[in-house]
């Protein structure tokens, strides 16, 4: 794939609480970092305290070796109160 669509439903409390959705493209092997990776800062997205739609098109590298692992996941990074990430969805688009 070229182009990846990441998408959730997320709850957050106010915008102290800078959670992450990320996704990383790399090899599978320990300690190695990513070869691409972003991030979509779920504080930046309001109205708080209700369910909201969060979406990020994804251009991908040109070229990644054929057994990169892809991983996407829920950071808590520093927020202070609960963070919630539902109905997740990772599409490619043409």
């Amino acid at each position: 794939p070229h182009r990846m669509r990441l998408s959730a439903w997320v709850w957050v409390t106010g915008a102290d609480d800078n959670a992450q959705l990320v996704f990383t493209l790399g090899l599978p092997a320990p300690n190695t970092p990513p070869l691409f990776s972003t991030r979509l800062f779920l504080a930046d997205n309001w109205p708080y305290k209700r369910w909201t739609y969060l979406s990020r098109d994804i251009d991908l590298p040109p070229e990644f070796p054929s057994q990169s692992q892809l991983n996407v996941y829920l950071w808590h990074c520093t927020a202070q109160n609960a963070v919630f990430a539902d109905d997740w969805q990772l599409t490619e688009l043409h």
